[in-house]
């Protein structure tokens, strides 16, 4: 998928998500709930579509050792954040950046590279007292190139 189609396709699953939630409140009413089942098929061929398209492609490969170096590099940096925030109490903080490769490779493209350019922008508004913290320079570096990478596998495929 497109960029355009990726947020097209974020959105209806939002939308899924809510009629998911919210399920007592339409299911009286058969016309609706007959829409609500149209939708979720559409849905479903929609991310089977593709699902199809881009195992087609060539840089499949590459978008996921991109993905995964920058979940590696993110969260190496989150857990520098997470020990800096539960030192100075800021749970803000804690719960921001408390995010493990796993759980940022579960996450869609678009959302995974926002939650790590997150955890790199948490990381550059506390730079001067995360040395003490076990994260030096160049590692927040490549965790910043690891964003943008991601982001260029992505899009820059997407929009060729």
């Amino acid at each position: 998928m497109n960029a355009r189609q990726e947020t097209k396709f974020s959105m209806y699953l939002a939308v899924q998500a809510v009629l998911d939630r919210h399920t007592i409140t339409w299911q009286g009413l058969k016309a609706f709930a007959d829409g609500v089942v149209e939708f979720k098929q559409q849905v479903a061929v929609v991310n089977d579509t593709a699902r199809a398209q881009g195992a087609a492609g060539g840089s499949g490969e590459q978008k996921r050792i991109a993905r995964q170096t920058l979940a590696t590099a993110a969260s190496k940096l989150g857990k520098a954040l997470l020990v800096y925030a539960r030192q100075t109490g800021d749970t803000s903080l804690a719960r921001q950046v408390d995010q493990s490769p796993s759980d940022l490779l579960a996450l869609r493209d678009t959302d995974c590279a926002r939650a790590a350019a997150q955890i790199v922008g948490a990381a550059r508004t506390q730079l001067a007292a995360l040395a003490d913290y076990g994260c030096e320079r160049g590692a927040r570096q490549r965790g910043g190139r690891s964003a943008d990478g991601l982001r260029s596998a992505d899009f820059q495929a997407a929009h060729r």
